[in-house]
């Protein structure tokens, strides 16, 4: 493969990840809002933490995707004076996963229906969910910069 197959990937690839991540979060809002009653909690709590785990990781693999398979190089690369908002982008990675793991803490805590706590769960998984779709956009924007310019697409 030529580089420059490989560099005309990245932005397929990111883009796709996007999608994937974006369903992943739409399903991970509606199991956190379906909440089991009774007998069923225990379950509905383990197979929650499960898919929260299984998020974790694809987002730490879009993460790895983005740091090292050349997204970030090319955005610093094409687009001047974007180190800021990529230095802010790898920070936002680290919170991020940090997010995640409070989601997780906050799960393995709570070992019976506790209404205050799965409030302030699912006020976690929003939050989260909003940071990340935030992330997204600044994201896709250098990615347009990046990948797209010689195109005649936006600046």
């Amino acid at each position: 493969m030529n580089p420059t197959d490989k560099k005309s990937d990245i932005p397929a690839r990111v883009e796709q990840e996007h999608a994937h991540l974006r369903r992943a979060l739409e399903e991970l809002r509606a199991s956190a809002s379906s909440v089991a009653e009774g007998e069923d909690f225990a379950q509905w709590r383990l197979e929650l933490m499960w898919q929260v785990r299984d998020f974790k990781n694809d987002l730490l693999k879009h993460f790895d995707l983005e740091e090292e398979g050349g997204f970030m190089r090319d955005v610093r690369r094409q687009v001047p004076n974007s180190d800021p908002q990529v230095n802010d982008l790898l920070e936002e990675h680290r919170e991020m996963e940090l997010a995640m793991d409070r989601v997780l803490a906050t799960l393995k805590a709570m070992r019976e229906r506790d209404d205050q706590e799965l409030t302030r769960l699912q006020q976690e998984i929003d939050e989260f969910i909003s940071t990340a779709l935030e992330h997204e956009t600044t994201e896709q924007h250098l990615l347009q910069r990046s990948y797209y310019r010689d195109y005649g697409g936006p600046e």
